[in-house]
C-alpha cells in the first residue's frame, strides 16, 4: 500500500505519453463538457433568443443525448479501439458546438443548390445531438486509462489521473463565463468549439503514430520467417520493447492482441534487456528469444 502511495512513481507514471497525451485530451475535453453544462441554456436564451422554457427543454435532450451516446460509445470503443471512439465524440462536439454559434447560416445552407433551407429547430437538434455525443467521451477514454495501467497502478494511478483531468477541466465553468463576458457568447462557444477539435487532432495523431508503428514491428517479424509460436512470443516482446519507445500502449495491444488471437497462441513474456540499436532479449514461457526489431520512428 505504502509503495502504491509514494509520489515519486505516481508523477512518473502521468508522465509517460500512453498516460500524458489521453490526459491532455480529457483535460480539454472535460473543459468543454463543463462549459456546455454550465452554459447552454444562458446561450440559448442569450445568443438565440429563446425563451427560458424552450431552452430548459433543449438542455434536457442534451442530457439524455449525453446518457445514452456514453453507453454506446462505451461498447463502441471496446470493438473498435479506444482512440478511434473518442476521436468520434470529439469530432462531433467540435461539429455540434460550432453548429449552435452558426445555426442560422448553417440552415440555409441547401439554398445554394437549390433547395429550401432547413427548419431551424432541425438544424438545432442535429446540433444538440452532437454537442451530447461530445460530452459522452469519458466512456472510452477511462477505459482508455485503466488500459495503460499496470494491475498495481489501477488503484492510485486512475484516481491520480482522474483528479487531474477533472480539477484542471473543471476551470470550464469559469472560462467560458468569463470568455462570454468579454467577447460574448458567440465567441465563447467557439472557442470550445475550437478545443473540441483541437483534442480530436491529438488523440487522431497519437493513434496514426501507434498504428504506424505496429504496421512495421509485425510485418518485420513475419519477413523473419517466424512460426506461429515464436511469432506470438516475438509480438509479446514487442509489446514490451513499446513502452521503451514510449508509443500509444493502447492502440499497440489491442493491434498486438488480435494478431495472437489468430494465431491460437498464449505465453507471458518479460524484456531482460533493449539496447538503443534495437537488440532486445527476452524471456518467455516457452524458453528464450532473441530478435532483432528495425522499427521505424
Amino acid at each position: 500500500m505504502a509503495e502504491r502511495l509514494r509520489l515519486g512513481p505516481l508523477f512518473e507514471l502521468i508522465g509517460r505519453r500512453e498516460i500524458l497525451v489521453p490526459l491532455a485530451v480529457a483535460t480539454l475535453g472535460t473543459y468543454v463538457a463543463q462549459g456546455v453544462i454550465s452554459f447552454l441554456p444562458t446561450f440559448l436564451v442569450e445568443f438565440r433568443g429563446y425563451s427560458p422554457a424552450f431552452a430548459g427543454g433543449v438542455f434536457s435532450a442534451f442530457f439524455v443525448v449525453r446518457a445514452g451516446a456514453q453507453v454506446g460509445l462505451g461498447r463502441l470503443s471496446d470493438r473498435l479501439g479506444r482512440d478511434a471512439s473518442i476521436a468520434a465524440s470529439l469530432l462531433g462536439g467540435a461539429l455540434g458546438l460550432g453548429s449552435l454559434v452558426a445555426l442560422p447560416d448553417l440552415v440555409r445552407l441547401p439554398v445554394a443548390v437549390g433547395l429550401p433551407a432547413l427548419p431551424t429547430t432541425v438544424g438545432l437538434g442535429v446540433a444538440v445531438f452532437l454537442a451530447g455525443l461530445g460530452s459522452s467521451f469519458f466512456s472510452a477514454i477511462d477505459p482508455r486509462f485503466m488500459d495503460a495501467l499496470g494491475d498495481a497502478e489501477r488503484g492510485a494511478g486512475f484516481g491520480l489521473i482522474r483528479t487531474v483531468y477533472t480539477v484542471i477541466g473543471s476551470a470550464g465553468s469559469v472560462g467560458v463565463g468569463l470568455v462570454a463576458d468579454v467577447l460574448g457568447w458567440g465567441a465563447s462557444f467557439a472557442v470550445i468549439a475550437g478545443m473540441s477539435g483541437v483534442a480530436f487532432l491529438v488523440i487522431s495523431a497519437n493513434a496514426l503514430v501507434g498504428e504506424a508503428i505496429v504496421g512495421v514491428v509485425v510485418p518485420h517479424a513475419v519477413e523473419r520467417g517466424l512460426g506461429p509460436a515464436a511469432l506470438a512470443e516475438h509480438a509479446l516482446l514487442v509489446a514490451d520493447v513499446l513502452r521503451w519507445a514510449v508509443v500509444d500502449l493502447s492502440v499497440v495491444a489491442m493491434a498486438l492482441e488480435r494478431r495472437l488471437e489468430l494465431l491460437g497462441e498464449a505465453a507471458t513474456s518479460r524484456v531482460l534487456s533493449f539496447d538503443g540499436d534495437g537488440s532486445v532479449t527476452g524471456q518467455t514461457d516457452v524458453g528464450r528469444v532473441e530478435h532483432v526489431l528495425v522499427v521505424g520512428w
